[in-house]
């Protein structure tokens, strides 16, 4: 049998080096492009998702506050808790520098709101005393380096004037 004998010819077609060259570097160049965009896009998503579970945090918490706070029969002030007793169980919230904790029926609820503590009023002036009915809760949070100011304020039925020990200052 004979051997087949490879022979180059000039009909022998293929890409050069410099053809093989410039395809590496442009496809090199389209990977890096696209996983740059892609931890682009990732950081960006991680961003929005954290700005939202922020806002999420502090509506959630103003809601109930605000719930607690309107429906209670009173609510008192001692040093950075307030309670607020309802008729069918009790609400405690306690400032923490980093978050804010609601205990309803000693189960706790952790809201991510980093803060200066609380200020109670009771009738337009501050309460320096611990212990004492407040109708005007206020308080000073921190989101993303801005600092921002929470309000609440209630009004007592005269059953609670009528009914409550004399105030001493």
């Amino acid at each position: 049998m004979k051997k087949k004998r490879f022979y180059w010819s000039n009909n022998v077609r293929a890409f050069t080096i410099l053809e093989l060259t410039v395809a590496m570097v442009l496809s090199g160049i389209i990977i890096i492009s696209a996983y740059n965009s892609y931890f682009f896009l990732f950081k960006g998503t991680q961003s929005l998702i954290s700005k939202s579970k922020e806002k999420h945090d502090f509506i959630r918490f103003h809601s109930l506050f605000s719930y607690d706070f309107f429906t209670c029969k009173k609510a008192v002030l001692d040093q950075n808790q307030v309670q607020m007793d309802n008729s069918s169980s009790g609400v405690k919230y306690v400032w923490l520098e980093e978050c804010i904790v609601r205990l309803y029926n000693n189960v706790p609820d952790t809201f991510k709101l980093v803060n200066k503590g609380v200020s109670g009023y009771f009738e337009g002036d501050e309460i320096l005393v611990p212990g004492h009915v407040c109708d005007a809760i206020e308080f000073d949070y921190y989101a993303k380096d801005s600092l921002y100011k929470v309000s609440f304020e209630k009004v007592y039925l005269p059953d609670f004037y009528l009914n409550s020990q004399p105030v001493q200052y």
